[in-house]
């Protein structure tokens, strides 16, 4: 059996295992907590075209691999900065799309407001590439273990505090399934590469985009 097969095998296992221990740890969290109500009222997203809504679906994989896990494995600068980049920009217009009265204009161009000020960070950086690439090689190499952990703990806290969309599962719950899923992403990224990792993370995501877009349709 070839290398490609063994790692397509193994992200279907992983997936598989995922979606099992998600469902586990929301039966739990049921008989603990009982059901929580949904919040159905009306909100701006409704008036928007559906590709606009789709956007964090076609496109938040991709972003959220190359800002969290990126950074992930052998030491490059390049993956390094890129996932800084990406991350800081990211954590600015959210914080500044919360603060907004009238999100309309941020919103529907958040994906190019983030792609420019990513590649502005990564080219600022990139310029003091011999001055920097040392210091992050010798800090990469010694902190290695708490930047693991500490991407899989902001990925875990940035999709349960940070996102807007209502959930009907506890914030608890909801912490301890991102975790689980962080650990699991990260074992791809590094076991099997980045891309691969990608290609898990829209697979994951496919069963819960599909209803999704079934009613907007």
């Amino acid at each position: 059996m070839n290398e490609k097969n063994i790692r397509n095998k193994h992200l279907v296992v992983l997936l598989v295992l995922n979606f099992m221990l998600i469902f586990l740890i929301n039966e739990i969290s049921k008989l603990i907590f009982g059901n929580i109500a949904i919040d159905n009222g009306q909100d701006a997203f409704e008036k928007t075209s559906t590709i606009i809504l789709l956007l964090p679906w076609l496109i938040g994989p991709l972003k959220e691999e190359l800002k969290y896990r990126w950074i992930l494995g052998q030491f490059s600068y390049n993956a390094t900065i890129g996932s800084l980049s990406i991350l800081l920009s990211d954590l600015i217009l959210t914080i500044t799309l919360k603060t907004l009265v009238d999100k309309t204009v941020l919103y529907f161009n958040y994906y190019f407001f983030l792609l420019t000020l990513s590649l502005l960070f990564f080219l600022v950086l990139k310029r003091f590439q011999n001055s920097f690439e040392f210091t992050l090689y010798k800090l990469f190499s010694k902190f290695y273990k708490f930047i693991y952990l500490g991407s899989i703990l902001i990925f875990a806290l940035w999709h349960t505090l940070l996102n807007d969309y209502n959930q009907s599962t506890p914030i608890i719950t909801m912490l301890v399934i991102y975790i689980i899923n962080g650990f699991i992403i990260s074992y791809i990224r590094i076991q099997l590469g980045l891309l691969q990792a990608i290609v898990y993370h829209y697979l994951y995501n496919l069963p819960f985009m599909i209803p999704f877009i079934i009613y907007y349709l």
